[in-house]
């Protein structure tokens, strides 16, 4: 579009063709580095390819293939994944693609193979296993549906599924029955079927400039897109994902019931940093969501510690930490709409769900099974003997409504307060009390006491 409105422009200004032609910006294309296996770091990788051609509106997507095997959910992922590009695609295979491999190929619209590559279903030493392949009806169903759409050979899928068909071309027996099916590139790109189309090549082209020359970019700048260490340690931090998000709830809400800054602090914020980071590395979300839960953090501490009984802040606060933990897990692309659909949320709210789960649970255990720890005490705000019900805490609350006490320190609106011998964590409506004045118990809020300056009384 860029292109064509600039050549538009130039024009209707009156520059010759020749020259309106230079200032086109060139075609870029974007090759992704596949290798060794298609595996989690690979459906990251092209996931952060897709959405950077998306959203860099590139001209093509190009799969540099060399890899062995992989696993069905990620081979699955990438095809998925892939499909949400609609610009042109094409597999490139320079070595090797077995199974997994060979079946992610499909997912573009077109295959080339450089020089003595291969690619088929490698099921034992050399293809000599006839064992069939075992996959999913979901995978199989994705592949007759990929090669339908793409245009690729249903002949050569079928082969590559059932070892006792037998292909043969121009009375050469390409694959034999009872063997897996592996073909070189210049057998890939025999005509076979009626009417006859490639077996699954497109072409052998030598190298990478000669493709895009096939592909109708020859001058296109070229976007390298390889794999990173961090899209490697993402498989284990997304692993554990749902097990990262309710140890990081728990110790933060025990952290903000404990006064001071502990460990359940430190260990909260490194499980919610690694949660997140893991998300945005395996592709799903940028680091504003983050972001997002730091602030909605920020604004709940607030609610608890400055400005108690307010609720908008609490409010406001919980719900942008709850919408940040769920759309983390959201795989957006560039230029859908802002809104979600709902198979694209189903699985990070169920996540999300059994995180919040858990983290109850986690809660409740800590209460019943350690009820006189110094911890719980500290949690449930109980007695040495942790005897004290809610009810009796209440009853003691009010006893005190009407107390008069000293300032400690500054009350800036929170601080410290004597009550006759006892100090007591007390905050203010919002008004600023310097140290020495004397003050009055007025309400509770949880477990601080709010006061008010008396007037006239100056410590």
């Amino acid at each position: 579009m860029t292109r064509w409105l600039t050549f538009a422009l130039a024009v209707l200004a009156g520059i010759p063709l020749s020259g309106a032609d230079s200032l086109l910006p060139p075609d870029r294309v974007l090759v992704v580095s596949v290798r060794n296996s298609i595996s989690e770091p690979t459906v990251y990788l092209v996931r952060r390819a897709v959405k950077q051609a998306m959203a860099e509106n590139v001209s093509a997507i190009v799969l540099d293939l060399n890899a062995r095997g992989g696993n069905e959910k990620a081979c699955l992922e990438i095809m998925q994944i892939l499909s949400q590009y609609h610009g042109m695609t094409a597999t490139y295979v320079t070595g090797e693609a077995f199974s997994m491999a060979a079946f992610t190929a499909f997912a573009a619209k077109r295959i080339y193979m450089a020089p003595n590559s291969m690619i088929g279903v490698a099921s034992g030493k050399n293809g000599e296993g006839s064992a069939a392949i075992k996959i999913s009806q979901n995978l199989r169903a994705s592949l007759f549906s990929l090669t339908a759409g793409n245009g690729h050979n249903k002949h050569a899928v079928e082969a590559m599924l059932d070892p006792e068909i037998e292909l043969a071309i121009s009375g050469e027996t390409i694959k034999p029955k009872g063997r897996a099916l592996i073909l070189t590139d210049a057998q890939a790109k025999l005509d076979f079927g009626a009417p006859p189309q490639p077996l699954i090549s497109a072409g052998t082209v030598d190298s990478l400039p000669d493709l895009l020359v096939r592909l109708g970019f020859p001058d296109a700048k070229v976007i390298r897109v390889e794999m990173t260490g961090a899209e490697r340690a993402a498989t284990l931090l997304n692993a554990i994902d749902l097990i990262l998000l309710a140890l990081g709830l728990v110790c933060l809400f025990l952290e903000f019931k404990i006064p001071g800054f502990g460990v359940f602090g430190v260990t909260g914020i490194m499980a919610m940093f690694l949660y997140f980071f893991g998300s945005h590395i395996a592709g799903f979300s940028g680091a504003g969501w983050g972001a997002l839960f730091a602030l909605g953090m920020a604004l709940l501490a607030l609610e608890i510690f400055v400005l108690p009984g307010n609720l908008v802040f609490g409010f406001a606060g919980a719900g942008l930490m709850l919408l940040s933990v769920v759309m983390a897990l959201v795989d957006h692309y560039p230029g859908a709409t802002f809104v979600p659909t709902w198979a694209q949320m189903e699985p990070a709210l169920t996540k999300c769900s059994v995180a919040l789960l858990i983290a109850v649970a986690a809660i409740l255990w800590i209460g019943k099974r350690i009820p006189n720890s110094t911890l719980i005490q500290q949690f449930t705000g109980g007695t040495t003997s942790g005897s004290q019900t809610v009810l009796e805490r209440q009853r003691a609350q009010s006893s005190q409504i009407g107390l008069i006490g000293k300032s400690q320190s500054p009350l800036l609106p929170g601080g410290k307060a004597m009550f006759g011998n006892q100090l007591l964590d007390v905050i203010t409506r919002g008004e600023a009390i310097e140290t020495g004045r004397v003050v009055r118990i007025i309400a509770y809020s949880g477990d601080v006491a709010v006061v008010e300056g008396e007037p006239g009384f100056q410590g």
